[in-house]
């Protein structure tokens, strides 16, 4: 039987896509209603591929493009922490920078 003809929806497409991908298959909702039965769906799945390499692990503070001391410093005095508590410090996106200009103009705003 057809996928939509089972009730299926926008919703139960992308609960599909979900179930697929947990099993290790590449389905999308555009696949599903273009291919609406089982066995349509079946030709368009593709496995997806274990990855081949592993993420590579960055050391802490090599983010930065400061000094790491003073940076941790600066940071633990600003959320009233001890340094050593400090694990890592990232750079802010530039939405995420935007943002804190737009706080220090309306005190309050975005935090």
């Amino acid at each position: 039987d057809s996928f939509l003809r089972l009730g299926g929806d926008s919703l139960d497409a992308m609960k599909l896509v979900a179930a697929a991908r947990r099993e290790g298959i590449q389905l999308t909702v555009k696949d599903i209603f273009d291919n609406p039965t089982m066995s349509e769906m079946a030709q368009v799945a593709k496995l997806i591929a274990a990855p081949t390499e592993s993420f590579q692990k960055i050391p802490p503070f090599s983010i930065i493009q400061a000094n790491a001391t003073e940076v941790v410093d600066s940071v633990a005095a600003a959320c009233q922490i001890d340094p050593g508590l400090v694990e890592d410090v990232y750079p802010c996106t530039p939405l995420q920078e935007g943002l804190m200009a737009l706080s220090n103009m309306e005190h309050g705003a975005y935090i």
